[in-house]
């Protein structure tokens, strides 16, 4: 049902250094739509578990990964390298918006917010991170015809 970028990045002030990582996943939304209004004008919220599965992670950086810069001494860089090890993603998300009939279309303003409950990044005790979850604030601008 949905394609998101998600990712995570760092930027160093003091040196020319830049580093981010690109997370694609196909998302998978089950969500209760209540609505209220006239024919012309409604708002909406909507509610509910999602589901989604990484399709592609890239990191980009503006140094050599394998052989990291000083900074690496001072800075967090435990997540460099590090491999996904959970593509499976899942969490909650609502939302709310408007819609506006116009004759048989529709123009819709939606904004929603993910939470992950997964994680990406292994988090047992042992391992670095305690937590790496997803989270996401989304702002749609839909439009919506009929083709009859």
């Amino acid at each position: 049902d949905y394609y998101a970028s998600r990712g995570l990045g760092d930027v160093y002030k003091r040196q020319d250094y830049s580093y981010s990582r690109k997370l694609n996943y196909i998302e998978l939304p089950f969500m209760t739509h209540i609505f209220f209004g006239n024919k012309v004008f409604r708002g909406f919220v909507n509610l509910g578990p999602q589901v989604g599965f990484l399709i592609s992670d890239k990191e980009i950086s503006s140094f050599n990964l394998k052989e990291l810069p000083q900074f690496s001494q001072t800075w967090e860089s435990t997540q460099y390298n590090m491999p996904i090890a959970h593509k499976f993603d899942y969490g909650i998300c609502g939302g709310a918006g408007i819609e506006i009939k116009a004759k048989k279309n529709s123009f819709i303003l939606e904004g929603r917010y993910y939470f992950g409950l997964g994680d990406f990044f292994k988090n047992r005790k042992v391992d670095y991170f305690s937590a790496s979850s997803n989270q996401t604030i989304s702002v749609a601008l839909s439009y919506m015809f009929n083709l009859k």
